[in-house]
């Protein structure tokens, strides 16, 4: 009798139903909300624009960077939370989600505000761009997991960071 398998969500590899963490990238298979004993699976890209899911999919360093960001977040459900206001807000039309995306993992769309809006605590203005910015690369020199929306003018750039710990970026 074979054992029932799973895609991973971070890399598509096989894993075994039931395993915890995949054999080849390390991403965690389930998401647990606190006091809760049922699993509920987390799609580690959520955040990622489809544009950068598609070019880091299959770049390990960047499947590493991912796991790492996610493994660390202190708070899945709030970080879901602000994306679920992200994404309520585009299908009202109050923004529209830009080609480009942010260079750090996990490579958030790059946003513009078109009407007055709140995400998270974070008010934004008609005409403002932003990004979700979340990281974990502060975590090992005694930093705290980031989380936050990013206003700024956002250019083009060919850089790229996958914003894990032991970067020289």
């Amino acid at each position: 009798m074979s054992t029932p398998m799973h895609n991973c969500s971070y890399c598509n590899q096989l894993v075994p139903d039931g395993n915890p963490y995949c054999g080849k990238c390390g991403g965690p298979q389930v998401y647990k909300p606190k006091g809760s004993a049922v699993g509920l699976q987390l799609d580690p890209w959520i955040i990622t624009a489809p544009s950068a899911k598609q070019q880091f999919q299959g770049d390990n360093e960047a499947v590493r960077a991912l796991v790492n960001t996610w493994r660390n977040d202190t708070d899945h459900g709030r970080t879901r939370e602000i994306q679920q206001q992200i994404d309520e807000a585009l299908s009202s039309g109050s923004l529209t989600r830009n080609d480009s995306y942010y260079y750090c993992c996990p490579w958030s769309p790059i946003y513009s505000v078109n009407r007055d809006l709140k995400i998270g605590d974070t008010r934004l203005k008609r005409g403002q761009q932003f990004t979700l910015d979340i990281s974990a690369e502060e975590i090992p020199r005694g930093g705290a997991f980031k989380r936050a929306i990013l206003v700024g003018d956002f250019g083009a750039t060919d850089n790229i960071d996958y914003c894990l710990p032991d970067d020289k970026n």
